[in-house]
């Protein structure tokens, strides 16, 4: 296993309650962009509102890594 591949997988077993699906990081994820569009982030807010969409942007790419390399071991093993 390559390192990425055994990060995911310790997220994933690490993973909580509170960690969203890719559908909820998705949403928050847009909130916080038209929050952002509209101005209605203050500047003392800003930074953690930063940090956060960085960190729903990550799960999101894990997540699709993490999809697409299953999707593509059902594939190899189909064909």
């Amino acid at each position: 296993y390559n390192q990425r591949v055994i990060l995911i997988i310790y997220m994933a077993k690490k993973s909580t309650k509170n960690t969203p699906t890719y559908s909820e990081a998705i949403e928050e994820l847009e909130g916080l962009i038209a929050k952002l569009r509209s101005g209605e982030v203050t500047l003392d807010k800003l930074p953690s509102t930063m940090k956060r969409a960085n960190e729903l942007i990550d799960l999101c790419r894990d997540t699709l890594l993490e999809v697409k390399e299953e999707i593509e071991d059902i594939a190899s093993k189909a064909f």
